[in-house]
């Protein structure tokens, strides 16, 4: 999955190219997005009686957590190894870090609602019906302030971004040898993309078939499963990029 997510990854960098600017990193972003949209969706889909679910949410606040802390924390040790001062948009960041911040709470309103079913004074359906209207409720906030985000970015504020990436690309290093790499054309970008997210989709259904025996055989927690391995391997494409960004 990890060469699978590089290559996706390389790929969407190299169609982002011929896009402007913003639009291509929100699409750079979206694409590195992929492989935790397909593994969440392969562990919904062989779910069978909630024996996967302890998995996805503990899966879903370790996504978060290691952008939170992992990513960012590697980012800042790996950037301050080579330079005394390092620098950041604090717009950006704050857009960036809030909205992380949002979706991590997301996981804890859905265990706080399953842990308030035997403390309430409604009868059992009448729960249920309360927590998944409350849910739904959550869940739909959550859509709306990627929405809005996307609003952010590529309209209300779009001159930013602009100018942060601009920015950035006359600080990079490493533009010159970039400039000069082979770049892939549109038709290579998009079969590269269609390639790797298939053996993306191909990883990702035999991890998940092998998540359940390495729990009951191998003795590996759920929580261990959900928070560490799986955000680890989902992400470890996206963050070795953020990481040589930041070197």
């Amino acid at each position: 999955m990890v060469p699978s997510a590089n290559l996706l990854g390389f790929a969407g960098g190299e169609l982002a190219k011929k896009l402007p600017k913003v639009l291509g990193v929100l699409l750079e972003t979206t694409l590195s997005s992929v492989v935790e949209i397909v593994l969440f969706m392969v562990l919904i889909h062989n779910d069978i009686n909630g024996n996967l679910i302890p998995v996805i949410q503990a899966a879903i606040l370790g996504s978060v957590l290691a952008n939170l802390l992992l990513c960012l924390g590697l980012c800042f040790f790996f950037g301050g190894m080579g330079r005394e001062h390092q620098s950041f948009h604090e717009a950006v960041s704050e857009v960036g870090t809030g909205l992380l911040l949002v979706a991590g709470f997301g996981s804890p309103v859905s265990v706080y609602l399953g842990d308030q079913q035997g403390h309430c004074r409604y009868p059992p359906g009448r729960f249920s019906d309360v927590s998944s209207q409350s849910q739904v409720s959550w869940h739909t906030t959550l859509l709306t302030s990627v929405l809005r985000y996307l609003v952010y970015n590529l309209h209300s504020h779009h001159s930013i971004f602009d100018e942060v990436l601009e920015l950035d690309e006359h600080k990079d290093e490493d533009r010159e040898e970039e400039l000069k790499r082979a770049k892939l054309t549109l038709v290579e970008c998009f079969v590269a993309i269609s390639v790797s997210i298939a053996c993306v989709c191909m990883s990702a259904v035999f991890l998940v078939q092998e998540i359940e025996h390495i729990v009951h055989e191998r003795g590996v927690s759920d929580n261990f499963m959900g928070l560490i391995l799986v955000p680890l391997v989902e992400k470890a494409a996206e963050h070795l990029t953020a990481i040589d960004e930041a070197w």
